[in-house]
C-alpha cells in the first residue's frame, strides 16, 4: 500500500460524517469507536452508541461479496453488548469494540467503565448476532482495546495512564484470549517529548499489510483524551514498534466542521485495493450541552 513513503496521509472521503445519531436507537445521542471484521459470509461493523447517558455496542452488516467499502445493508437498532448491573465493572459504559475470529466464533473485547477501575471485557458470539459476556470478565485493567491473533497467540493492546498525566499504549499476550497476566503488561508505544504526540497517545488500531503490521494511533501534546491527530507506527513482530517519520497522517477538522474538537479510533480496512479508515470525531454544536460524536471515513493517499 506504499505506507513507507514519506508522503503517506489519510484524506477525508466526504466532508460530512459517515454515521450519525438516529432517533429511537441505542446511538440516538452519538456514534463512536467503529471496528470492522470479516466473519463467514459477511463484513461486520461494530460501533459504540450513546443514549440515556450510557454507551453500548451495536452492529451493522453487509454481504461480503457486495461490500463496496462504505455501504452497510443491515443496521441493528438495539445493542449487541449492553451495560452490566450496578455493581459490575461495566455498569456505566461498554464501548470501544475490538473483534477477532477464533475457531469460527467472534471474540469481541471492549472498554468497560463502571464499578472500580476501567477494565477490558470480553463478549463471545457463535453466529455474529447473539453475544454472551465471558465469565472471566474483566480480562485486564485498561481501556481502548485492540486485538490481533498471530501465530496462534492473542496480542491485546490497550491504554493506561502512564504516570505523567497522559496515556501510553500497552500490550499483553495470551494463549487463549481469555486469561491475561497483568504482570506481563508492558508499554509498547509512548508519547514522544516535544512532539505532536508529546503528552498522550491512545486508541490503537492495527492492520497487517504484506510483511508488517501498521498501527494507527491518536495523539496530542496537551490533553490526555482529546487527541487532535493520528499517527502511524510499524512492527514486524507486534512486539517492537517504530513511529512513522512523517507523522501525523491525519488531523481533526477545521473550526466549524463536525470533527473539529477531537478524533479517536482510526480503524483501517482494505476493500477493492483501497485502504479506508473509519474514525470517531466530535464537536460542540451550538445549543448542545455535551460534545457530539459521529463517525467519519477517510482513505489513504499519497499527497
Amino acid at each position: 500500500m506504499g505506507t513507507n513513503n514519506k508522503d503517506t496521509k489519510f484524506v477525508r472521503v466526504t466532508s460530512f460524517p459517515f454515521l450519525t445519531p438516529q432517533a429511537g436507537t441505542f446511538y440516538a445521542e452519538g456514534a463512536t469507536t467503529a471496528d470492522v471484521l470479516e466473519f463467514q459470509h459477511e463484513i461486520l461493523m461494530f460501533f459504540g452508541g450513546l443514549s440515556a447517558k450510557h454507551e453500548r455496542i451495536g452492529m451493522a452488516s453487509v454481504e461480503k461479496d457486495s461490500f463496496d467499502g462504505t455501504t452497510w445493508t443491515q443496521w441493528f437498532s438495539v445493542p449487541i453488548v449492553d451495560i452490566g448491573d450496578s455493581s459490575d465493572f461495566d455498569s456505566l459504559h461498554v464501548t470501544d469494540p475490538a473483534s477477532v475470529v477464533v475457531n469460527n466464533k467472534i471474540y469481541l473485547y471492549y472498554s468497560g467503565i463502571g464499578k472500580g477501575e476501567d477494565a477490558i471485557g470480553l463478549s463471545i458470539s457463535e453466529n455474529g448476532r447473539v453475544f454472551t459476556k465471558s465469565i472471566f470478565c474483566p480480562v485486564i485493567r485498561g481501556r481502548a482495546p485492540e486485538i490481533v491473533l498471530y501465530n496462534g497467540r492473542f496480542y491485546l493492546f490497550f491504554v493506561r495512564e502512564d504516570g505523567l498525566g497522559g496515556y501510553s499504549i500497552y500490550s499483553n499476550v495470551s494463549d487463549d484470549g481469555i486469561h491475561f497476566s497483568d504482570a506481563e503488561s508492558r508499554i509498547v508505544l509512548a508519547p514522544t517529548p516535544d512532539s505532536w504526540d508529546g503528552y498522550s497517545i491512545t486508541t490503537p488500531r492495527i492492520l497487517k499489510t504484506d510483511d508488517h503490521f501498521m498501527m494507527i494511533y491518536a495523539g496530542d501534546n496537551r490533553t490526555r483524551d482529546q487527541p487532535k491527530s493520528f499517527g502511524l507506527a510499524f512492527s514486524e513482530d507486534l512486539e517492537n514498534w517504530s513511529k512513522y517519520s512523517n507523522n501525523p497522517v491525519f488531523t481533526r477538522g477545521k473550526p466549524g466542521n463536525w470533527d473539529d474538537q477531537a478524533i479517536w479510533f482510526g480503524t483501517p480496512y482494505i476493500c477493492h485495493g483501497r485502504m479506508l479508515m473509519l474514525y470517531e470525531g466530535c464537536q460542540k454544536p451550538i445549543g448542545h450541552e455535551e460534545p457530539l460524536s459521529q463517525i467519519g471515513i477517510a482513505e489513504m493517499a499519497m499527497v
